[in-house]
């Protein structure tokens, strides 16, 4: 193998590296936007649920300061407050666990692609210490 093909054969490299970073977005970047697509969604309708919240706590004010017998009306907004806190709380759970596994999933993919660049690399260099 002389000087020529190793030019030719650096050429061949970028165009192959080239494909590689058309099809990356695919394998990486195409992941996270979906889940922070879903997120988008689910997030929206969290201030209708604040606003539930936020009315039972007004009508059990309003039944506190009127000094009627409010037992029920009590009952009921702490059983929305309960609702409300155990649903934050299995959000931010599940939050936690789709944004780790996505962000491990977007670097693992990353590295790959890096590492298949590296090989292509290195491959081409070998060429020329063959001149």
């Amino acid at each position: 193998p002389g000087l020529n093909k190793a030019v030719i054969a650096t050429g061949e490299c970028y165009d192959e590296i080239g494909k590689l970073y058309e099809e990356q977005p695919r394998l990486d970047w195409e992941h996270i936007a979906d889940m922070m697509h879903d997120y988008k969604g689910l997030l929206s309708g969290w201030p209708q649920v604040l606003q539930i919240h936020t009315g039972a706590a007004g009508k059990r004010k309003e039944a506190e300061s009127s000094g009627s017998d409010n037992g029920q009306v009590k009952k009921r907004s702490d059983t929305v407050s309960y609702a409300l806190l155990a649903e934050v709380n299995s959000f931010h759970e599940q939050r936690v666990k789709d944004v780790k596994s996505s962000h491990q999933h977007f670097l693992q993919e990353q590295v790959k692609f890096y590492q298949k660049i590296t090989e292509k690399l290195q491959e081409t260099l070998r060429m020329y210490d063959q001149c």
